[in-house]
């Protein structure tokens, strides 16, 4: 699949932004046919995310395809590897690993949580609003809520989006032509990941280059299946079975998995509550239905007065609907107490008081 050049150039509107750890990547990979972009390059191409410590890793990860030699280059990481058709997308001339294989790759750097956290963020989409909602607590919860389940399924993927998310590739973000356009990038990785002649080489200031849409479940299935004899797969279906849709951000995903680990289950994430006429009452980032408790992640500007404002509504509206809001923040998931052989996060501790409340008030 080619991924057609954006014709924004940032460079050219006189913006000035720090060179990105994978634009040596691309430009070695335009000058040496048949390479692969893979591992934490292609995880800073697709902007997946990462943990700090791989987010300015500058370490190239090159992959070459059978008949080929691997480069032998201080700074770079690769290996000959044989990628079949669903594994690969082409941006630009430019030969990437698809999202699900750039993951499964990586299960060799990632703790479990991480991996959920990447896996989420290739999931995420927040709840659509949808049709009218149920009165009372129809539609497992209370006063009518649509959570985001099957949401990003509702986007169509099209005939060729593959288990794999090569059609999950929405484009190129701001590519200028560049020193090695016109240079070929052809060649064969695997006998699919051939790329195309030409193609800029010059991203340097750039963003995140490759976009993708959200991945649905059914195609996590197939690509598990697909995959099932290869390395690291054991790890990316632990990743798989826990990961969501609906989470904003890595920290809305430990919030979920913390409270899962210390028995809070069935949150559902960024669910949107609705009152009796189907209209949008408030959006929640961490839901229990059963017991109307709304879990909210502070906002990184939660000390501005807007911000405030904000979010005074926002509780407001919550309780009006007899829902009890609880806001946690980064350090109250860091910070633990010792219950005891467990050490349980201070946010979990705020959830299940939330609970143990609501529970209270409907007995």
């Amino acid at each position: 699949m080619d991924v057609p050049w954006a014709a924004a150039d940032p460079a050219a509107a006189g913006q000035e932004t720090p060179r990105e750890p994978w634009v040596d990547a691309v430009d070695l990979a335009l000058a040496l046919p048949g390479s692969v972009v893979n591992s934490v390059t292609a995880a800073q191409m697709y902007g997946l995310r990462l943990p700090e410590r791989l987010r300015g890793y500058r370490m190239i990860h090159l992959n070459r395809g059978p008949g080929r030699s691997r480069i032998r280059r201080a700074g770079v990481i690769s290996r000959q590897c044989t990628y079949g058709p669903l594994d690969v997308v082409r941006a630009g001339g430019v030969v990437v690993t698809s999202p699900l294989r750039t993951v499964l790759d990586l299960t060799e750097l990632l703790d479990h949580e991480e991996l959920v956290c990447v896996l989420d963020g290739l999931l995420e989409q927040r709840a659509r609003p949808g049709g009218a909602g149920a009165a009372g607590r129809a539609s497992g919860g209370p006063n009518g809520v649509t959570g985001p389940g099957g949401a990003a399924s509702r986007r169509g993927s099209g005939a060729g989006a593959g288990a794999s998310g090569r059609g999950a590739v929405r484009g190129l973000a701001g590519m200028p032509a560049g020193r090695l356009a016109g240079k070929s990038a052809g060649g064969s990785a695997g006998g699919s990941a051939g790329g195309r002649s030409g193609g800029p080489a010059d991203w340097e200031g750039q963003g995140v280059p490759v976009g993708h849409r959200p991945v649905t479940r059914a195609e996590l299935v197939e690509f598990r299946r697909a995959h099932r004899r290869m390395r690291g797969i054991k790890a990316f279906d632990a990743a798989m079975r826990r990961a969501r849709p609906g989470a904003a951000s890595a920290l809305h995903t430990r919030l979920r998995l913390a409270c899962e680990d210390h028995g809070i289950k069935g949150l559902h994430a960024g669910a949107t509550i609705r009152n009796a006429y189907g209209e949008i009452v408030f959006r929640s980032d961490l839901a229990d239905m059963a017991d109307a408790v709304s879990v909210q992640v502070r906002h990184p500007r939660a000390g501005e007065a807007r911000q405030r404002q904000r979010d005074q509504r926002r509780r407001r509206r919550t309780e009006s609907m007899g829902w009890v809001e609880v806001v946690v923040g980064h350090r109250d998931l860091e910070r633990t107490h010792r219950l005891g052989t467990a050490d349980v996060p201070h946010a979990v501790i705020m959830i299940r008081r939330a609970i143990a409340q609501q529970r209270q008030r409907g007995e």
